[in-house]
């Protein structure tokens, strides 16, 4: 590139700091910034008689843009202030050991705040990669993936402060500002998982470690605003703002875990025989999952609902392997009543399938008959709209029969075999025993218990619960 001219607003100091001629112009570490917002620079030339200040040079450094003077001679460099008390403004020719860097040649005590919050920004960054290590053997990647993801998000926010620029991208696992103070406030609603859920050691190692992550960058956001809080005036309120959504997010992270998310099958975390505290030190106990009302369809009936050649869309994947909830929504209708923004499952199913409470059926009209999942002869049926199209189904409505999955491991730990009927205590405020819960083994399958709303709010299951296996 052709020689810099310096704008006046550039010039700080003269000849009496430097050794050389009258009035040397010094190139700053602002000027360089804004130099590099209007070029795609690719080295850095100063003419002869200017000198670039150590803290331009730094940044240059950092940067990774070469410098030096146009033609032969060395940039210019000032003898005596290599480093400056960032506090007094005291000059050193070597950096005492119990300083550190703030930014370019300034130098501040080690525990000043805004060391002290790089230093929380650091440590949490550590804890993410142990967590990923000590789980990427036993969970699957899109956990670990995941994980990844925030982990790049902290060490942007790192830099960020450190080279005082702009945070750039900000959103964590796909999801907006919105999504994720939404999803952070109303886990039941997006999880199935109660708010203000109590931490427990049953819940696993992946809650475990994500749940200190959560407690940790609450930690850290509290040591940001002590370091950019000046009286009531606060700075660098981007990074604030985006560590508090970093809680957030490794509170969904949380409620993902406890909600299946991220269990794959039976040999993930996830089934009770490989999680801490259950299987073998409380013999018999198994996750309970609340099933709301939900719809399974058919591909003919994929296409008149939603058109020709659609395919169902995952929104997020449940506890049994290759099943989630989808993006689709359907509205249930009948003489007596409609139920708008009914939840569609996938994958497609051979038979289209409408599962719901008895308290659903008697607000629609339907008298429900309770049967196993696909079996769904001589059953009421029901019209599906939504907004491109209608199905009528002549059958196909049923409250499903109380039941739990389990792979053959599992079952053979717990001792109890396939379509064997069992009784399962819930405790609680509403402790209870369901008798003649139907046992479902296959080897995909994740162990959990199945109710319905009716059965949950009777028992008082609300986000997460263990039962026993009488």
């Amino acid at each position: 590139m052709l020689p810099i001219t310096l704008s006046k607003e550039h010039y700080l100091f003269t000849d009496r700091d430097y050794m050389g001629g009258d009035h040397l112009k010094v190139i700053t570490e602002q000027y360089v910034r804004d130099l590099l917002k209007e070029e795609d620079l690719q080295e850095f030339k100063i003419e002869c008689g200017q000198i670039l200040s150590p803290a331009a040079r730094d940044y240059l450094n950092q940067m990774r843009i070469p410098f030096g003077v146009a033609g032969d001679a060395p940039p210019r460099v000032p003898l005596h202030e290599q480093f400056v008390d960032a506090a007094t403004g005291e000059k050193y020719d070597t950096k005492p050991e119990f300083m550190t860097h703030l930014h370019g040649n300034n130098l501040v005590y080690k525990d000043h705040k805004r060391i002290a919050f790089r230093g929380a920004l650091d440590h949490l960054q550590s804890q993410i990669v142990f967590a990923q290590s000590s789980l990427c053997e036993k969970y699957p990647q899109m956990l670990i993936n995941d994980l990844e993801n925030v982990l790049t998000f902290v060490r942007n926010i790192l830099r960020a402060e450190v080279l005082n620029e702009p945070l750039g991208e900000k959103e964590l696992l796909g999801l907006s500002d919105t999504d994720l103070r939404g999803q952070s406030h109303n886990p039941e609603k997006y999880f199935g998982v109660k708010a203000m859920t109590l931490p427990h050691y049953s819940m696993g190692q992946a809650y475990a470690h994500l749940n200190l992550l959560r407690s940790q960058s609450r930690q850290v956001e509290v040591i940001a605003v002590s370091a950019f809080r000046d009286g009531n005036a606060v700075s660098f309120e981007e990074l604030i703002l985006a560590l508090n959504r970093l809680s957030s997010c490794f509170h969904i992270l949380c409620c993902r875990v406890l909600s299946g998310y991220y269990c794959t099958d039976s040999e993930q975390p996830g089934t009770i025989s490989e999680q801490p505290g259950t299987i073998s030190e409380q013999p018999g106990t198994i996750q309970i999952e609340a099933s709301a009302r939900h719809v399974h369809l058919c591909r003919d009936d994929v296409e008149k609902l939603f058109g020709k050649h659609s395919s169902l869309t995952p929104a997020r994947y449940l506890s049994q392997t290759g099943e989630f909830l989808c993006k689709e929504r359907v509205t249930l209708v009948t003489e007596r009543r409609t139920i708008q923004n009914v939840a569609v499952l996938g994958p497609e199913r051979p038979d289209s399938q409408v599962e719901l409470s008895l308290t659903d059926g008697v607000s629609l009209g339907l008298k429900l008959p309770v049967r196993d999942s696909g079996d769904i002869a001589n059953t009421p049926g029901i019209l599906l709209r939504s907004d491109f199209g209608e199905v009528e189904l002549s059958h196909g409505c049923i409250a499903a029969r109380r039941h739990i999955h389990t792979s053959p491991e599992d079952a053979l730990m717990l001792g109890i075999s396939d379509k064997q009927l069992v009784s399962v205590e819930i405790s609680g405020d509403r402790r209870m025993v369901f008798e003649n819960v139907l046992v479902r083994v296959k080897n995909s399958f994740c162990l959990r218990m199945h109710i319905d709303m009716d059965e949950a709010n009777a028992a008082g299951v609300s986000g997460f619960a263990l039962g026993r296996i009488k």
